[in-house]
């Protein structure tokens, strides 16, 4: 028989019919098993972690100015650092107490046998990378916050390095921690008169070489590598709690080793007061310096009123 065959109009609503509700059947089927992977997905699976355990104590030479009740130098909870030992590059390692001055750490999965150790902080995963055994990636950050008055903020700020340690594979060695970076204490105040009742509340700093960003370090020579660094010239500290100009409080802001010739902007609830310096400062790992910055005289190109202190001054 040729030419089409006609279908009643009942047949073609029991087909289509039919058609639905496999369709429907379908996609409650595959809605089912979405709902079972996506449950299975987050559902965590304990993963063993292979290696050994290592253990260490961490003592705070002279870089953090949060303080136990007992005026020591002390470690927060979650603290973490990077560990290299042996073939291990970049091992986490967290605190294992709260508020301590020589608390200890742990790294789980370490695979070398001993070795000698050396760890920076804080912990970054940039440091995964390294092509060396002791090459790590430190960085300061161009915006930071003085949060307390005349306090400054060096956990937040400030990376440290620890000596080198020798690891027997099953004692607990003891870390020495020191700063990698640099500091400068702004010591604000106005032989005038004319500004006394001012806040400051922010304090801006440019400076002809890398002044804060990101920089390669070497645990094991203490050298920097600024070659391969992203670095700024440029760098703000904001003063959270504003204090008045002559309060005999300071302003803090964490830089870069080197030597710098500072165009320095201090911002208060009055206005902007810039000081230009005709000599650099000279800034040292390890150390703070204090720039002495006279209002009253703000228009007048400085020469350099530093003084260098141990960082443990603090």
């Amino acid at each position: 028989m040729t030419g089409q065959m006609k279908i009643s109009p009942n047949l073609k609503i029991a087909r289509t019919m039919k058609k639905i509700t496999k369709s429907l059947i379908a996609i409650s089927a595959m809605l089912i098993a979405f709902s079972c992977t996506k449950d299975m997905a987050e559902t965590p699976v304990a993963t063993p972690v292979e290696g050994k355990q290592l253990a260490f104590t961490a003592a705070v030479d002279d870089s953090r100015v949060e303080r136990a009740d007992d005026g020591k130098l002390s470690w927060c909870a979650d603290d973490a650092f990077g560990i290299f030992v042996g073939t291990d590059i970049n091992a986490k390692a967290i605190t294992s107490a709260e508020m301590v001055a020589d608390g200890t750490f742990i790294a789980d999965g370490i695979t070398s046998e001993s070795g000698t150790i050396y760890a920076y902080y804080p912990y970054n995963t940039f440091s995964s990378q390294s092509t060396g055994t002791s090459d790590v990636w430190l960085s300061i950050a161009q915006g930071q916050t003085q949060s307390v008055k005349d306090v400054f903020d060096a956990g937040k700020y400030f990376t440290m390095v620890s000596d080198a340690a020798e690891w027997d594979g099953t004692t607990k060695p003891s870390l020495k921690f020191s700063a990698a970076g640099s500091a400068l204490r702004f010591n604000i105040y106005d032989n005038s008169g004319k500004y006394a009742g001012e806040k400051v509340k922010s304090i801006e700093v440019v400076s002809d070489n890398a002044l804060v960003g990101g920089y390669k370090y070497n645990l094991a020579t203490r050298e920097y590598d600024m070659t391969s660094s992203i670095n700024r010239k440029a760098a703000i500290v904001n003063v959270a709690e504003p204090f008045a100009v002559g309060d005999n409080a300071n302003a803090y802001m964490a830089v870069l080793p080197g030597n710098h010739t500072p165009k320095i902007v201090v911002r208060t609830d009055g206005g902007a007061h810039v000081f230009e310096f005709t000599s650099a400062l000279v800034c040292t790992a390890g150390k703070v310096g204090t720039v002495k910055l006279n209002i009253g005289n703000a228009a007048v190109k400085h020469y350099v009123l530093y003084n260098t202190f141990d960082l443990m001054i603090w």
